[in-house]
């Protein structure tokens, strides 16, 4: 007898116990959903800032998630998709042009960079989607001292801005840059 499978559980298309930084989109509150994965022992990312909102009747300070609807999670496959089966506003992001539906991962060394860069809490740091700045311009560099010792990204001039900046991306999707001191810059 052929066994025949259930349509209503779940497929297993990957057997990967190895772990990943996943870039996933929420559609529901950022700020919930980071929670929801925190609660599960599940390691996030979420870029925040703090804002000041302003009512007709009212001010408030509040924190708010600087590029919605993206969160990153650390997990492996199985445990993310299990997690994700109970919550399905909670979706991986596709990688741009394949054909085998794999999901975007971001390398450990590039998350850690883009974790520095944005936890500066500098005024002067920003965060782009991938078509604001070409990634084609500017020389690859290592910062040598400082806070972000260690970290290497591009070498950028922004329009209207006196500083260089360094830029560093994760999975193309997203750039953030920060102002640094030139005395801690290495050519790769």
């Amino acid at each position: 007898m052929i066994p025949i499978a259930n349509p209503l559980l779940p497929v297993r298309l990957s057997e990967d116990k190895e772990v990943h930084w996943f870039v996933m989109r929420s559609l529901t509150n950022l700020l919930q959903m980071e929670a929801r994965l925190q609660q599960e022992g599940f390691e996030c990312f979420l870029p925040k800032t703090t804002r000041l909102r302003v009512g007709p009747h009212f001010r408030k300070v509040e924190v708010a998630p600087i590029v919605p609807p993206y969160i990153f999670v650390h997990a492996d496959y199985d445990s993310i998709r299990a997690f994700k089966l109970n919550y399905d506003r909670l979706s991986f992001i596709p990688v741009v042009g394949s054909t085998t539906h794999s999901t975007m991962k971001v390398s450990d060394k590039e998350m850690e960079d883009f974790i520095r860069v944005v936890s500066q809490r500098e005024e002067k740091t920003h965060i782009y989607s991938a078509g604001e700045i070409p990634l084609a311009a500017g020389q690859r560099i290592r910062i040598c001292g400082g806070p972000l010792a260690g970290v290497e990204g591009k070498l950028v001039k922004l329009k209207g801005v006196r500083d260089k900046r360094l830029m560093v991306s994760v999975g193309g999707i997203m750039l953030a840059t920060t102002p640094i001191d030139k005395t801690f810059v290495q050519l790769i």
